[in-house]
């Protein structure tokens, strides 16, 4: 028995003394350049739409002899482009950045790759096989306003991607067009001249159209006597406007000729000598013819108007004799009041009408009646003044629209968007827009080597999603790295102890 330990003892160190040797006489990477696809193992890592990582991990120490190490990338196998990196090369490990060498990459294309080096030992260049990845899609943010919409002008909103920040969307507002407005009156027509108005925009106080206004042209008129005809003489009337008091027309007026006349006693018959009565024209009082009556007493015939009463002045009415035909009595008749016409609008604050007897015409002030419009979410408000007599109008006080009064962001049932409503009486608008959602956040569910969720927000509307989330716990992160070491180890003692660098055709661990 002790001769079996002591045996098992010497063949114990002469395996360890084996094996001390073997480490020593183990051939260099430099010596022994070991195939492209046995360097070590490669692959791109941390794709986004705009970059991605390369990683070479080198195995058995190859990194140290490195002269030249780089890579080839390109949209097609058959045009790659080349990078490459000339010096020492100490990390085991060779990150290459795609956005830090100045290639920056399309959303949603594949690429491929491979990765070569270049030994000190004998100068050739060794590539990797080639292999291929797909970049990731842009991701999707919330829109930002650039700029709003005016009456004319549109406006734009853009969508930028939240990981490389490149506008990837972009939306016009169609321009909202100016609103309907109100007339105003820029010139007012007169009697021989245009005027002109203008629709202006309540929204931006622009004119939007603008139209003529008829010359108004004379109107009838008021006759006025300038030279007053009489029995024998004509006269003269011109006819004056009443809106701008230009002369319109002229006539001559006839002699009037004498009237029939009126008889008046001369003086009265007496007993001694008859009495004299005459005709005189009531408008001149000349005699047109006289004649003698005898002694009698006056009985009433008829009353007769010797003088017409006018709008301004009074009248005279007589008493006729029937026996004789003289007016024995006279009596004053009062003036007349004016008939007037309908008011008409004068267009300038001021509204007239004209005496249909005697054409004097009467001016006055509009007695306006004020209309307030009030403003709307999209149109601004005014105030009409209608005057209610003769319904001239005019607007003024404008104000500006007040904008809609949104209510709070509410989550849209497909869970796509959020919309908004006005909540302003009488106010239909709705506003849908893409939620404004926050960055990605890991939640407490994620196990060791077990993907768990993660969640973001929207902070307008409170909306939440959550998805899968590729991640491992920070357990995992930590000792990551020390199980990669300490896999590391175990693989170069099992290279050790299985004697593959020693007896090439014996397997001692099959299964390792």
């Amino acid at each position: 028995m002790k001769t079996i330990k002591k045996l098992s003892a010497l063949i114990l160190s002469i395996t360890m003394l084996i094996t001390m040797c073997g480490s020593l006489i183990k051939p260099s990477a430099a010596d022994e350049v070991l195939p492209a696809e046995d360097v070590g193992t490669y692959g791109a890592y941390h794709i986004s739409c705009y970059s991605a990582q390369l990683r070479l991990t080198f195995s058995d120490g190859i990194h140290k002899y490195l002269d030249e190490c780089g890579f080839y990338i390109g949209t097609s196998e058959s045009d790659l482009q080349k990078v490459s990196e000339v010096g020492s090369f100490h990390p085991e490990t060779i990150w290459y950045t795609m956005s830090e060498w100045g290639i920056n990459l399309e959303p949603s294309t594949t690429y491929y790759y491979k990765i070569y080096y270049v030994l000190t030992s004998d100068g050739n260049t060794y590539e990797t096989t080639l292999k291929s990845f797909e970049t990731a899609a842009h991701t999707e943010g919330s829109w930002e306003k650039i700029s709003d919409s005016t009456c004319t002008t549109p406006g734009k909103s853009i969508m930028q991607c939240t990981v490389c920040n490149k506008i990837i969307d972009t939306k016009i507002e169609e321009p909202s067009g100016h609103d309907k407005g109100v007339w105003l009156i820029m010139h007012p027509a007169t009697c021989t001249t245009e005027g002109q108005e203008a629709r202006v925009c309540t929204t931006c106080k622009s004119v939007v159209e603008t139209r003529a206004i008829e010359a108004l042209g004379h109107d009838d008129g008021v006759w006025t006597v300038t030279k007053e005809a009489t029995c024998e003489a004509s006269g003269e009337e011109i006819c004056i406007c009443t809106r701008c008091g230009e002369k319109i027309d002229s006539r001559t007026v006839e002699s009037l000729g004498h009237d029939n006349g009126v008889w008046k006693v001369d003086f009265e018959a007496t007993p001694d000598h008859d009495g004299q009565m005459s005709k005189y024209c009531s408008r001149c009082n000349m005699v047109l013819e006289s004649k003698s009556f005898e002694l009698h007493t006056h009985v009433y015939g008829h009353t007769e108007t010797l003088i017409p009463a006018g709008c301004l002045t009074k009248g005279e009415v007589g008493k006729v004799c029937a026996s004789c035909g003289v007016v024995y009595e006279t009596e004053e008749i009062d003036q007349l009041d004016h008939a007037y016409s309908l008011w008409y609008k004068n267009n300038n604050g001021t509204h007239s009408r004209t005496c249909t007897r005697c054409h004097a015409v009467e001016t006055n002030n509009c007695s306006y009646v004020d209309t307030v419009t009030a403003p709307t979410c999209t149109e601004g408000g005014y105030t009409t003044h209608t005057c209610s007599v003769c319904g001239f109008s005019y607007v003024d006080n404008y104000t500006d629209a007040l904008g809609h009064d949104w209510s709070e962001w509410v989550d849209c049932e497909d869970g796509c968007c959020h919309e908004r409503k006005c909540e302003r009486e009488g106010c239909e608008a709705t506003e849908i827009s893409a939620h404004n959602w926050s960055d990605w956040k890991y939640n407490k569910d994620g196990k060791l080597f077990c993907n768990g969720t993660k969640t973001r927000f929207c902070p307008d509307c409170g909306a939440t999603e959550t998805t899968e989330a590729h991640h491992t716990s920070w357990v995992c992160q930590v000792f990551y790295p020390i199980i990669v070491f300490v896999g590391n180890i175990v693989h170069k003692l099992i290279y050790v102890v299985s004697l593959d660098w020693l007896f090439p055709e014996l397997t001692i661990y099959p299964e390792i």
